[in-house]
């Protein structure tokens, strides 16, 4: 079996690079985290955590893969991005899970000093991953003294954070309320070897987390949005390593793979080949991603032109999934035949981290989001399920 070696590590982009503080975190593992805030008051923190790896790493490593299965020509991907962050060598499941409660525990705390909440004064936490385990955000608010908070999890692989984020908005009990979104994704404990994941797969995902302080209707309102389900069964298929949580007692049809029970919401996803965690056909999941995320946001897109209470105002911002330059360009294509240009920005360059990527981009453009602005936020991922939504910035509150 041939094991992913961690590299020394590399550079990252420059904005990025100068928000970034590294620290140690456990074992061989490091934390690099960025804060971010909005005019209207929030905030929000991004991190990557694990051993970093290079553009230039990460083809060598393919390159040496390649000729030693023999593979031709070398599956090299041109995915936009320059830096991935993985799982150190050899680390056992265990270990892994102490690290995604220190990356918690640590956004959840940043956030919440850079806001100037307590842990009492949260009313709701959302926990969003693709590799979640159990009830995760109780377990969080437990211990961190968030005493009050009400709690959700989604383990819907890349659409996780989307998913909680258009939902929350939706829900019109927590108006105004104090609300902490979080995602924290390590999807590459599925790809430590290469004979469980394809090496397309080790080449895209990276371990990745967001934090988000926010006040539904205050902060950002919801205008419009669509959501979608359908079933995926060849392009992208992976086991949950804690399937066991959920159990086989459940499986949905082709337009309903979203399963909730209590305060967990999870993807029916469909298994790999025997003998893998992870399988992704590119160019199946490539379609399969533009035809999803195209069909939802044309939907939200239209509601939203096609609303009276609109007519005179624009959408200033996109943001979004970053699954891969292949996929992007081939949904900006899709939604141009149909009349459609939206102002996305490629602002993650440093690997699709599944369930945190869209609100890495949303926390990582919000220094731009200014009061009565209008913005679209696409969310897609594997299983399959979209959702898609247009918010309006709102005046804020910088109540503490």
């Amino acid at each position: 079996m041939s094991m992913i070696e961690s590299p020394a590590g590399g550079p990252i982009t420059e904005d990025v690079g100068l928000r970034q503080k590294q620290e140690h975190l456990s074992n061989l593992s490091d934390i690099w985290t960025e804060e971010y805030s909005s005019p209207n008051g929030m905030v929000g923190v991004v991190a990557h955590w694990g051993v970093r790896w290079t553009r230039a790493d990460m083809d060598e490593f393919v390159g040496q893969v390649a000729e030693e299965y023999g593979f031709d020509p070398n599956p090299i991907v041109n995915s936009g991005f320059d830096t991935l962050y993985r799982m150190p060598d050899g680390y056992t499941d265990a270990e892994i899970d102490v690290d995604v409660e220190k990356v918690s525990e640590q956004l959840v705390k940043k956030t919440l000093e850079l806001k100037g909440w307590k842990p009492e004064d949260v009313d709701y936490l959302d926990f969003g991953s693709s590799v979640g385990k159990g009830n995760m955000a109780r377990d969080l608010a437990a211990k961190l003294g968030m005493v009050n908070a009400q709690t959700s999890n989604a383990y819907l692989a890349c659409n996780s954070a989307g998913y909680l984020l258009d939902k929350r908005l939706q829900d019109g009990a927590s108006h105004g309320k104090k609300t902490l979104l979080l995602s924290v994704d390590a999807v590459t404990r599925l790809m430590r070897d290469t004979k469980e994941a394809d090496l397309e797969s080790i080449q895209l995902f990276s371990n990745g987390a967001a934090a988000l302080a926010y006040q539904p209707g205050i902060d950002l309102k919801f205008l419009t949005g669509a959501a979608t389900e359908r079933r995926d069964s060849v392009g992208l298929t992976a086991v949950e390593p804690y399937d066991e949580e959920f159990g086989d007692y459940w499986h949905g049809d082709d337009d309903h793979v979203i399963f909730r029970a209590g305060d967990n919401s999870t993807v029916d996803m469909s298994p790999p080949p025997e003998g893998m965690l992870f399988r992704m056909k590119s160019l199946a999941t490539t379609k399969f991603f533009i035809r999803l995320a195209s069909e939802t946001i044309a939907s939200a897109y239209r509601q939203y032109k096609e609303d009276d209470r609109y007519v005179d105002h624009k959408l200033d911002f996109a943001v979004g999934h970053h699954p891969s330059s292949t996929v992007s360009e081939g949904l900006n294509n899709s939604l141009a035949k149909q009349g459609i240009s939206l102002p996305f920005e490629w602002v993650v360059l440093d690997g699709n981290s599944s369930g945190a990527t869209s609100l890495i981009a949303f926390n990582r453009s919000m220094s731009k989001y200014l009061s009565d602005q209008h913005g679209l936020y696409a969310s897609y991922g594997a299983g399959g399920s979209a959702n898609c939504f247009v918010v309006e910035i709102g005046k804020g509150s910088f109540q503490s």
